[in-house]
This record gives structure tokens, sequence and C-alpha cells, in this order.
């Protein structure tokens, strides 16, 4: 991988290198809200279809809604 592709564009004066992942700023939850949608459609699209399938599309569905919620609610760095 060239070295290029470890520096991101300049933020605020400074260079940002791969060091930025070991002290991430908060991001946004653009992903848990994004398994929360899918969470969303899957268990519409059981409701939908019905019978067995759809029970089993249907809990898919709601475990992923689960799980993007659990995702938001935990902290995005750790600390020591």
């Amino acid at each position: 991988m060239p070295a290029s592709s470890l520096i991101t564009p300049i933020k605020n004066g400074t260079i940002i290198t791969g060091v930025n992942t070991l002290f991430r700023k908060k991001e946004k939850k653009r992903s848990s809200k994004t398994l929360i949608g899918l969470g969303a459609l899957a268990t519409g699209l059981g409701r939908l279809v019905g019978g067995r399938v759809g029970d089993g599309l249907t809990g898919f569905g709601l475990a992923h809604i689960i799980l993007g919620s659990l995702d938001m609610a935990r902290p995005a760095v750790r600390t020591r």
C-alpha cells in the first residue's frame, strides 16, 4: 500500500494520518442508523411475506434493530 494512501486531506491546518484511528473523535452513528433501517426493512418484508419464512425474516429484522440500538448506546472511544 503506498504511503500516500495513509494520509488524509488537511483538516484545521494539520495532516491527519493513521494515528487518527487511535485518537478518534466522536463520529456520527451512521452505521447504527443504517443497521436499524435495514432491520426495519427486513421486519416489514417479513410481515408482508407471512408464514414460517416471514417469521424468520421478522426475527432477523428485529434482531438487527436491537443490535443497532445497542450499538448507538455504546461509547465511540474506550477510555482507560
